[in-house]
């Protein structure tokens, strides 16, 4: 499964996650972070949120929509191919990725709060803006199912 397979519970069960996570709801965190055998972990669910909504605000910002064409879409594409931004975007990803397989105790703790600065390093959101950005990605989720 890649970020951009996410089904929408997924995604709204991150953004829960995330949003537990900054509103220091433990029991939230405990609950959301408890998975069945057959569910990924919740940090592998995260990550995956950031990898999307980065991509996607990446591919936004150097004007890259689903509706362009033939010669447009061309010249994006090779946009992002020459903007040596779009590699270091994947960097903390990968990052996060490597450290959550064996991330256990502190460092889960840790981990979450990179992931949502990550999201709002990606919209440039602001500490106090950051519960919008959480109702901005819920939004898009229940919107684009």
């Amino acid at each position: 499964m890649t970020a951009a397979d996410m089904t929408q519970v997924e995604i709204l069960t991150a953004v829960a996650y995330l949003q537990a996570v900054w509103d220091r709801d433990t029991d939230a965190v405990n609950a959301l972070s408890h998975r069945e055998d057959s569910e990924r972990d919740i940090l592998d669910v995260a990550i995956d949120l950031a990898d999307r909504f980065g991509q996607i605000s990446m591919l936004f910002r150097l004007g890259i929509a689903p509706d362009l064409d033939g010669e447009y879409k061309a010249a994006a594409e090779a946009k992002v191919d020459n903007d040596p931004t779009t590699a270091v975007t994947a960097v903390p990803i990968d990052a996060y990725r490597r450290w959550a397989k064996t991330a256990e105790g502190p460092a889960v703790r840790e981990l979450s709060p990179s992931v949502i600065g990550y999201l709002a390093m990606s919209t440039k959101a602001t500490e106090d803006e950051i519960p919008r950005l959480f109702e901005m990605l819920r939004d898009a989720a229940i919107t684009n199912s």
